[in-house]
């Protein structure tokens, strides 16, 4: 049972706020700048970049399910990841795009910045598909292993 597209559950609307896209910049900025500060080398950096991205996305997009918020869906959202709250739209909204787009942009960066070094490449890949794989029409509503399933 798929949500429809509305204002009834404000988990999915709040994403869809023009600021959004703007804060999630932010935060990331910050994260990588305080990365930056710490006595690493810039490939490791990158690669931490991208790896506390991808968990942080999963547990915030992929894993915890339901609402904070009041809603008036009788319930429906509560069994919902955040992504597949969002995900329930017909149409690819700019934050879907975005939210799609923007990782593979930071497994482009790492990889570049870590000069296709093959340990990498591998751990930054792996933490693409954890965020990536979820993301995919054929996954919503899926639990594999029935991890996660209540």
């Amino acid at each position: 049972m798929a949500l429809k597209y509305n204002a009834m559950n404000p988990n999915e609307t709040w994403v869809n706020h023009p600021g959004f896209i703007a804060m999630y910049l932010v935060l990331f900025t910050a994260c990588h700048l305080v990365l930056l500060s710490l006595p690493i080398t810039t490939e490791l950096v990158w690669t931490l970049t991208n790896v506390c991205h991808s968990l942080i996305t999963f547990v915030s997009f992929h894993w915890l399910k339901g609402a904070p918020f009041e809603t008036m869906d009788e319930g429906e959202s509560l069994s919902l990841t955040q992504w597949e709250q969002i995900g329930s739209s017909p149409d690819m909204t700019q934050t879907k795009r975005f939210l799609i787009g923007f990782p593979v942009l930071v497994f482009l960066l790492a990889t570049a910045y870590t000069h296709h070094d093959n340990l990498h490449f591998f751990v930054n890949l792996s933490f693409l598909a954890l965020i990536m794989i979820p993301k995919l029409p054929e996954m919503h509503g899926v639990r594999l292993f029935n991890i996660n399933k209540y």
